[in-house]
């Protein structure tokens, strides 16, 4: 979220709770737009709007700065796919890597009506590349990715149970290495690396 629209929000609770926000004292008012906007410039702009709007319906004294990060938090948590709902796409993507027999594979032949193995690999890769992050996380590899297409029931309920039961440890991975790729300090000292 940008420091002005921050400032913007402050201004809101500033007018309804004039005691706890004082907008007189430029240099103090500035000092709470940036320490606002540091804890929540990685927040959508709607979500935190929702929770100052909720907060101010609801509380009878100004929000802290925690009180609107846990409503935001809730409602990302809130629209969040479950687990099941991962494995269901998951189990799409492998049905759609799977499935090209039964396309048109006019798609997938050259001239002579000769089937490319190439273009159907570089049409399974695009479907791996296109997966949720957490669902690459749990199937790292589009050689372990191609393997699954071929696998039996058993092997996907296993599979399917390994996910659910890794499903927040793989959360957190995703989380970490999307923090890791955003900050080049991290980087520098061993990125990913340090999450083995």
């Amino acid at each position: 979220m940008e420091k002005e629209l921050i400032r913007k929000a402050l201004i809101t609770l500033a007018i309804e709770y004039p005691r706890d926000i004082d907008i007189k004292d430029e240099s103090t008012f500035n000092l709470k737009v940036d320490l606002w906007h540091s804890y929540l410039k990685d927040y959508p702009q709607k979500l935190i709007d929702r929770a100052i709007n909720d907060s101010i319906k609801t509380k009878q004294f100004c929000p802290h700065i925690s009180d609107i990060i846990s409503r935001a938090e809730e409602y990302l948590s809130a629209t969040e796919k479950s687990a099941e709902q991962f494995w269901t796409e998951f189990c799409n993507c492998l049905s759609a890597a799977s499935n090209i027999t039964f396309r048109n594979l006019s798609e997938f032949s050259d001239f002579r009506g000769v089937i490319d193995n190439d273009i159907i690999t570089q049409y399974k890769k695009r479907v791996y590349e296109n997966m949720p992050p957490i669902l690459k996380e749990f199937c790292p590899s589009f050689r372990e990715f191609c393997a699954l297409q071929k696998a039996e029931y058993e092997t996907l309920a296993y599979e399917k149970s390994r996910f659910l039961k890794s499903f927040d440890r793989l959360k957190i991975r995703v989380k970490i290495k999307n923090e890791i790729s955003a900050n080049p300090l991290i980087e520098n000292f061993g990125g990913l690396k340090l999450l083995d």
